[in-house]
């Protein structure tokens, strides 16, 4: 066997493992994972055994009104994240690292819906905190540091993030 079919070979083997270890893992590379603060959810989330004890309950159900820290009982499903986050206007939507809105304003803390419409993984960047969607995943996230931040999907630009007082 010539060397440059062993090694192709190889480089295919290689290849395939790693979509492998991408498929399996939903994109989550060590290093790469979402900062703290951020909840990546997907669209099939594994289910979760039911919880010893009830967390407290939040004050007011209205999102970004829970303080950090406090997860939901139950994952949210894709579409109750578009009816909750989509209805006030807290959801932007990438379709080929594009934002739509291009601009989304939102107060200190409040919680809004990052949502990657394409087939790929996307890692997006804004105000110092990074999360890797899933193809068609979503995340809620809030931002902590007032200021105007521009979201980048995988280094490239996408959208704007004006995160008020």
């Amino acid at each position: 066997m010539r060397p440059s079919y062993l090694i192709t070979g190889l480089v295919v083997i290689i290849l395939l493992l790693g979509l492998y270890f991408l498929w399996n893992n939903q994109g989550a590379l060590p290093g790469l994972a979402p900062s703290p603060g951020t909840t990546p959810t997907t669209t099939n989330p594994a289910p979760t055994p039911p919880p010893t004890k009830p967390a407290p309950a939040p004050k007011s159900t209205a999102p970004g009104a829970t303080k950090p820290g406090i997860k939901p009982t139950a994952p949210l499903t894709y579409t109750d994240a578009v009816k909750t986050y989509g209805a006030l206007g807290y959801r932007i939507q990438f379709l080929q690292c594009h934002g739509t809105p291009g601009t989304l304003a939102i107060k200190r803390d409040v919680k809004f819906m990052m949502d990657n419409r394409d087939k790929v993984v996307h890692k997006f960047t804004f105000a110092s905190q990074s999360v890797i969607l899933p193809p068609q995943g979503f995340a809620i996230v809030s931002a902590r540091e007032v200021g105007v931040y521009p979201i980048t999907c995988d280094g490239g630009g996408a959208a704007t993030l004006n995160v008020q007082a």
